[in-house]
C-alpha cells in the first residue's frame, strides 16, 4: 500500500484498514508461524490499522495504531497460539539525506535508521506528537511511503524472542515427547529430575 508524498499535506489526514484490505492481511499472514499440522493462518482474525499523515515543512509524519493477533509456535510445547499485538508508533520521513543520515532505509531493511535532529522547524509539540527531544528521522529515497513495510516492521518489533503460549507452559517431555500440558508423562519421574542420569552408565577406562 503506497502513500505518495505529494498526497501528504500540512492538514492532517487519516486512513483506516482492516482484515478486508488484502495488503494488510498479507502482511500479518506472513508473520504467522506454522507447523506441519497448522498450515494456514487464523480465518477469524481481525486487523485494525489506523494511520495519520501530516507534512511539516520537509518532514512527513506518520502516526499509527495497530490491533491484531499473530500466530506463533510456543517455544516449549510447539503448539500454535495467538499473540495480541497493539503497537502505537510515530515515524518521521524526509528526502533530505543531510537531515536523516544519508542512508536509505530500503538498504537497511529497517525503519530504525536513527539520526538525532533536535531542531525540527515548526514541529509544534513533542508531547502532542508523542516524540522525545531526539527525533528519529528516516531518509526515504522514493516518492512514496510503503505502509506494508511500516506495518511489517512495527508488528515484528512486537514478537517475543522465545514465544510462550502461557508463562506456566510445561512443555514437552524430553524423553517421550508428550505434551505435559495435556497428558501425564509415561517416563519415570527420575528421568525428569535427573536429565543426566544416563551418564552414570558410561564405562570408565
Amino acid at each position: 500500500m503506497k502513500i505518495f508524498l505529494h498526497e501528504i499535506k500540512e492538514q492532517e489526514t487519516t486512513l483506516d484498514f482492516t482484515q478486508k484490505d488484502l495488503w494488510a492481511k498479507e502482511v500479518v499472514s506472513k508473520l504467522d508461524e506454522k507447523d506441519s499440522e497448522t498450515t494456514t493462518s487464523p480465518k477469524a482474525r481481525t486487523i485494525s490499522a489506523h494511520f495519520t499523515f501530516r507534512k511539516i515543512n520537509d518532514i512527513f509524519l506518520v502516526v499509527g495504531k495497530v490491533d491484531t493477533e499473530i500466530q506463533l509456535l510456543c517455544s516449549r510445547c510447539v503448539n500454535p497460539y495467538l499473540l495480541r499485538c497493539e503497537p502505537s508508533f510515530s515515524i518521521l520521513f524526509c528526502k533530505d539525506p543531510a537531515m536523516a543520515g544519508a542512508v536509505p532505509f530500503e538498504q537497511k531493511h529497517s525503519l530504525t535508521n536513527h539520526f538525532h535532529y533536535q531542531t525540527l522547524p515548526d514541529l509544534e509539540s513533542a508531547a502532542e506528537l508523542e516524540l522525545t527531544k531526539d527525533v528519529d528521522i528516516n531518509y526515504i529515497a522514493t516518492d512514496f511511503i510503503d505502509l506494508a513495510e511500516v506495518l511489517n516492521e512495527q508488528l515484528t518489533l512486537e514478537l517475543p524472542f522465545q514465544p510462550l503460549c502461557h508463562k506456566d507452559c510445561e512443555g514437552l517431555c524430553p524423553g517421550c515427547g508428550t505434551d505435559l500440558n495435556e497428558n501425564n508423562c509415561e517416563c519415570s519421574k527420575d528421568s525428569h529430575e535427573q536429565p543426566f542420569a544416563a551418564l552414570k552408565n558410561l564405562k570408565h577406562n
